[in-house]
C-alpha cells in the first residue's frame, strides 16, 4: 500500500478491492490507478465467472430480476449464478453468502430464502445470457428446487448446474465428485471455484411422477395432480416412512436438527424403530407393470426407483452382478429395485447387502387400491392415499462433473464411455 502525506500526517489507510486484491491509499490515488491493460480492477482469479459491474444497470428498481446486462461485455465468459440454501449445512448459509461476495459479483448471489431461484435465471435470460453456469448451494432439494424453476422458464437449452453441498444425504453431490458434505467456507476459494473451471459435463437423465388419486364416491382412478420431478430416486414403502418421520420432527424441533451429524443420528434411530414398525404387505397391496409387463413381487417392504449410483446419502442400490449390467445416469432408463426391510435397508447403507433387482425400464405404472403408504420423491416424504404412480422420461439436463477421481466409479466409466463416441 503506498503512502499519502497530509497537511497533519502520515496515514496507511486507504481502499482494497474485494475481487483482485489491490490497494490504493486513497481516493486520489484511486482515481489515478490503472492496471497495465488501462483497467481499474481485473477482477481477480475467478474474472471468468464474474459479471463485471460496468455491465450493469438498472432502473431504480431493487428486483435483481430487472437488472440490465450488457452482454457485449461479458464477452466469452461463463458467469456463475450462485444460489444459497441458509436453512442447510446447520445454518452456515449466511457465511458462504458473504465468502462469495469475494470472488463473484453480489448481483450474482441469491438468498433463496428471500425469493427462491427464479430472479436470478429471469436475470440472465431476459438479457439473452444464455451462456451461464449454476452452482446450488445446499442439498439435493436446493438443486432440484432449481432445476423446476428451468422447467417452468422452458429456456431453448438448460445451463449445466453444480452443487456445493450443505444437505444431508448430498447424494448428487456424491454422484458427481462435489462430495458427501461442506463444512467451511474457506473451500469456496481452494476447492469448489477452482474444480468448476476444471470440471466437466455429463447428461443427467429426469423423470417426471404423475399421480392419479382413487376418487372415494365412484372408485375410479380420475383425480389428476400436477407431476413431480424426480432427478435421484423414487420411492415406496419403509425407507419413505422413515424419511417422513424424520422430516416430521425436524418439523416440531428444528433446534434439535442443527448438524449433518445429529441429522443422521436421527435417521438411523428411526430407522432402527422402522424394523419392528415398517410396512409390511406390500405385495398384496402394490400392482408394478414395468415397460408394461406386470412383474411378480417377492416379499417386500419397499420399492425402488433409481436414477443415481447414490442414494440415502451414500447408499448403492444396484446390483452390477445382474444381467441387466451396470447402473447409468444418462442413458434414458432408470432401475427398479426392492428392499426386504429395514434391517435389509441398513445393510445396505453399510455395504453389507444388495437390493434385489427387479428390472430396468424407462416406464412404470405402480397401482394400490387399498391402503396409505409412505412415498418420497428425493428424500422429500408425504403419505399417499391409493393411487397410481406412474413414472416416466421427463428430459435430460448437463450436469459438472467434479473431480474424476472423487466421482462415483459408475459415473466416471460412463463418461469415458461417452467420450469415445
Amino acid at each position: 500500500m503506498c503512502r499519502q502525506v497530509t497537511k497533519k500526517n502520515t496515514h496507511l489507510g486507504g481502499f482494497r478491492c474485494f475481487w483482485c486484491s489491490t490497494k490504493v491509499c486513497g481516493r486520489a490515488c484511486l482515481n489515478n490507478h490503472e492496471t497495465n491493460d488501462g483497467k481499474l480492477c481485473q477482477y481477480g482469479k475467478f474474472r471468468q465467472l464474474l459479471i463485471p459491474p460496468t455491465s450493469l444497470s438498472t432502473n431504480g428498481e431493487e428486483d435483481k430480476k430487472n437488472w440490465k446486462i450488457r452482454s457485449r461485455q461479458i464477452g466469452d465468459k461463463y458467469p456463475l449464478l450462485v444460489f444459497i440454501n441458509r436453512r442447510s449445512g446447520g445454518g452456515l448459509g449466511g457465511k458462504f453468502i458473504r465468502s462469495f461476495n469475494k470472488f463473484i459479483n453480489p448481483v450474482q448471489i441469491f438468498d433463496l430464502a428471500q425469493g427462491g431461484p427464479e430472479d436470478g435465471l429471469r436475470m440472465m435470460f431476459n438479457n439473452e445470457i444464455n451462456q451461464f453456469y449454476i452452482m446450488a448451494c445446499g442439498g439435493d432439494g436446493t438443486a432440484a428446487w432449481i432445476l423446476s424453476i428451468l422447467d417452468k422458464i422452458n429456456p431453448t437449452s438448460y445451463p449445466p448446474i453444480s452443487v456445493l453441498p450443505l444437505g444431508t444425504g448430498n447424494d448428487l453431490s456424491r454422484t458427481l465428485g462435489w462430495g458427501p458434505g461442506c463444512d467451511t467456507n474457506k473451500e469456496i476459494e481452494t476447492k469448489y471455484l477452482p474444480g468448476l473451471l476444471n470440471s466437466h459435463v455429463i447428461t443427467l437423465d429426469r423423470w417426471r411422477l404423475d399421480i392419479t388419486e382413487q376418487n372415494p364416491e365412484t372408485l375410479d382412478f380420475d383425480v389428476n395432480y400436477d407431476p413431480v420431478i424426480v432427478n435421484n430416486y423414487f420411492s415406496i414403502g419403509v425407507d419413505a416412512k422413515i424419511a417422513l418421520k424424520f422430516h416430521t420432527k425436524r418439523e416440531e424441533h428444528p433446534e434439535r436438527f442443527s448438524s449433518r451429524g445429529m441429522n443422521k443420528w436421527f435417521y438411523a434411530k428411526y430407522g432402527a424403530q422402522a424394523i419392528l414398525d415398517g410396512c409390511p404387505n406390500l405385495k398384496e397391496h402394490a400392482k408394478v407393470e414395468l415397460n408394461g409387463v406386470e412383474l411378480e413381487l417377492p416379499d417386500l417392504e419397499c420399492i425402488v426407483v433409481v436414477n443415481l449410483p447414490s442414494c440415502y446419502g451414500g447408499a448403492y442400490l444396484w446390483d452390477d452382478c445382474s444381467k441387466l449390467g451396470p447402473l447409468r445416469i444418462g442413458d434414458g432408463m432408470f432401475e427398479l429395485v426392492g428392499i426386504i426391510n429395514a434391517a435389509h435397508c441398513g445393510q445396505i447403507q453399510t455395504g453389507l447387502g444388495k437390493p434385489i433387482v427387479l428390472g430396468r425400464g424407462n416406464d412404470v405404472k405402480i397401482t394400490f387400491k387399498d391402503a396409505i403408504y409412505p412415498v418420497q420423491v428425493d428424500g422429500e416424504p408425504w403419505e399417499q392415499p391409493p393411487c397410481i404412480l406412474h413414472v416416466s422420461h421427463h428430459n435430460k439436463v448437463n450436469v459438472f462433473l467434479f473431480n474424476m477421481n472423487e466421482c462415483h466409479s459408475i459415473v466416471k466409466k460412463e463418461y469415458e464411455e461417452t467420450k469415445k463416441e
